[in-house]
């Protein structure tokens, strides 16, 4: 069982596109036929109209930029119910006999009930590293999913977060984040080496981010960077500087107090 999809073998597979050309060449055929052989087209018309158009914007988004992996999956969730009311409906017109409609129901229904099921216990921690690592098993999920998993053990088993981040920068080159994940990947190397006060390690991921929107907290290590390597007062120049001018975020204001903390501690 998966939470999300590995994108990477749906781009690489071009069976997959195939088969959803299939699926969606079945779904209009019958759209048609059932449009023009009931008594009360208009309300079907709508009805399956409404169904079709909601399928194919919601789903249409999954395949733009910064879009897919990160969020689009989500958006075919709604969609799904029509699509699969669709299905059931289907069943009941072209199956004639009813103990066979009752069966595949309840099988509809299992199925769907196991996978909330399974899905559920994903999501009930409080804390999101306890989230990430709970899953047994990435090989199946999104790039997304393998990056903050990754993430969330480089603490504890820094060999195996290596391992996939390593995965992502060379096996993920054709995907449509891939830049981005990339860019995450430095900015979590260029912080963790910066907190073990690796300096030679941190500076080079640091130059890798030249020129590049990095997260705050990333920002906010590299002024420690600059601070713990021996360059003091251009730190404490840049950190107020950025304090001042985003003062009205409280994420930067938070991240300001844990960088005055901790060249304090010292």
């Amino acid at each position: 069982n998966t939470v999300t999809i590995n994108e990477l073998n749906l781009i690489k597979d071009f069976s997959n596109l195939i088969v959803g050309i299939v699926i969606l060449l079945i779904f209009i055929y019958f759209n048609f036929k059932f449009f023009f052989k009931s008594k009360n087209r208009s309300v079907l018309f709508v009805l399956y109209s409404m169904s079709f158009l909601l399928i194919t914007l919601y789903s249409s988004i999954v395949f733009f930029k910064n879009v897919i992996s990160i969020a689009g999956f989500r958006f075919l969730y709604f969609p799904s119910l029509f699509f699969i009311s669709f299905i059931v409906l289907l069943v009941y017109r072209l199956v004639n006999k009813e103990l066979l409609r009752n069966i595949f129901f309840v099988l509809l229904l299992f199925v769907f009930s196991f996978n909330i099921y399974s899905m559920n216990k994903y999501f009930s921690v409080k804390k999101e590293d306890d989230f990430w690592k709970q899953f047994k098993t990435i090989n199946n999920e999104s790039i997304m999913v393998k990056f903050n998993y990754a993430s969330s053990l480089l603490q504890a088993n820094k060999e195996k977060a290596l391992r996939i981040f390593r995965d992502i920068l060379q096996n993920y080159k054709g995907h449509i984040n891939y830049d981005y994940y990339k860019k995450e990947i430095f900015e979590t190397f260029a912080s963790y080496y910066t907190n073990k006060k690796d300096l030679t390690k941190a500076e080079y991921y640091f130059k890798k981010l030249n020129n590049k929107r990095i997260r705050i907290s990333t920002r906010f290590d590299f002024f420690y960077f600059l601070y713990i390597k021996g360059n003091k007062e251009l730190a404490l120049k840049l950190a107020r500087e950025f304090y001042e001018k985003y003062k009205n975020f409280k994420e930067v204001k938070y991240f300001y107090y844990i960088f005055l903390k901790r060249i304090n501690s010292k």
